[in-house]
């Protein structure tokens, strides 16, 4: 069993995947709504990946992408933005579009989970 952690500020949607992971046979980590709250998650539990919504209330969150790169995890952005919309270094990453479908969101987190950690690297 996995573990997933959930970063989204919308409370319903949270609810959702949660129920969704459970379905999968993982555990859910969180839900953060705040980059706060993400951050100390993110240095204080253990998951193996995070489905990361490009915003929380407003601020985007490519600070908390560039914490998980740095640490390896692998995650996957959670948005109602475009590709285009995201900045070209985090284009790379896996994007489960809003409004979420079941079987999506289950490919993603199967894929995130095939991938494992990361090596961290500098650049």
């Amino acid at each position: 069993m996995a573990k997933v952690l959930i970063i989204e500020d919308e409370a319903v949607i949270s609810m959702m995947l949660e129920s969704w992971i459970a379905d999968l046979g993982h555990e859910t980590v969180g839900p953060a709504s705040t980059i706060g709250k993400a951050l100390n998650l993110i240095e204080t539990t253990e998951f193996d990946a995070v489905i990361l919504d490009m915003a929380l209330d407003g601020p985007l969150t490519y600070e908390l992408a560039e914490t998980l790169r740095a640490r390896g995890i692998p995650f996957a952005w959670g948005t109602g933005y475009n590709a285009r919309d995201i900045l070209p270094e985090f284009r790379d990453e896996i994007i489960v579009s809003k409004p979420y479908s079941f079987d999506a969101f289950a490919l993603a987190i199967e894929t995130l989970l095939a991938a494992g950690p990361q090596a961290a690297t500098v650049s």
